[in-house]
């Protein structure tokens, strides 16, 4: 029994660590040939970077033998070491449900941050580890040094992907398209607030829209039904190599 769960917990920190991989192998190569299209301040390997950076974060500082370690150092406890080797155990189960949540995070939905986020505020402020300082620095680390890279990198992305379609667009032909995805297709606060709100994987998709090749959709406007969103736009046929 205890090999079969051992199989178990090794199986799924398998999978989810691939998964993982295969995300951040697609997100560095479109990242990548965003680039080729456009000169660029912030060069993929930084922007990738950034995408790995906050996860290491958000994985890391959640871990049972980082979290409950500095809430024993905050109030004066000393962990056995058979609770050590117990989190350490447990990690190996937290660490990939870590990197579901933040791969379904990016890919589906932004708000699951926003409501760990949350969580850990109404922890601060009602919770145990209110009024202790140690805590609430820890906390807050992991909300802006996790969070904020992630966002940051998904911001930054898809906008420098709206910035290659239309140069992609402009060789293509499509200079009214162009044109009008510059003027009212930019990726600004306003989107950034209902991509996060919303589980619209607006970064993500901009991101894919920016590379691909051959005949896509280019929304302009998307109207919200009771059941439903309908986007208004144009299609467009983009060969494989533009620049």
């Amino acid at each position: 029994m205890d090999e079969m769960l051992s199989l178990e917990i090794v199986g799924f920190f398998g999978v989810a660590v691939v998964l993982y991989v295969l995300f951040m192998y697609w997100y560095a190569s479109r990242n990548r040939r965003i680039d080729k299209y456009v000169k660029l301040r912030v060069s993929w390997p930084i922007r990738t970077a950034l995408m790995v950076l906050g996860t290491a974060i958000i994985v890391f500082l959640f871990q049972p033998i980082t979290l409950f370690g500095t809430l024993c150092t905050a109030f004066g406890f000393e962990l056995p070491s058979n609770a050590v080797f117990g989190m350490a155990v447990l990690s190996l189960v937290i660490i990939p449900v870590m990197l579901f949540i933040v791969l379904i995070g990016i890919v589906l939905w932004l708000g699951i941050f926003v409501m760990v986020w949350a969580l850990l505020q109404i922890m601060l402020t009602v919770g145990l580890v209110a009024g202790n300082t140690i805590v609430q620095a820890y906390y807050l680390c992991y909300i802006l040094l996790g969070m904020f890279p992630i966002f940051l990198s998904l911001f930054i992305s898809s906008r420098y992907a709206v910035d290659a379609l239309i140069v992609r667009l402009r060789k293509a032909g499509y200079p009214d398209v162009a044109d009008r995805l510059e003027a009212n297709g930019r990726i600004g606060i306003g989107a950034f607030v209902i991509g996060v709100l919303l589980p619209t994987a607006l970064f993500t998709r901009w991101i894919r829209r920016g590379t691909k090749i051959g005949r896509m959709k280019i929304a302009f406007s998307v109207t919200f039904g009771s059941r439903y969103a309908y986007e208004r736009g144009v299609e467009v046929e983009l060969p494989e190599e533009l620049a």
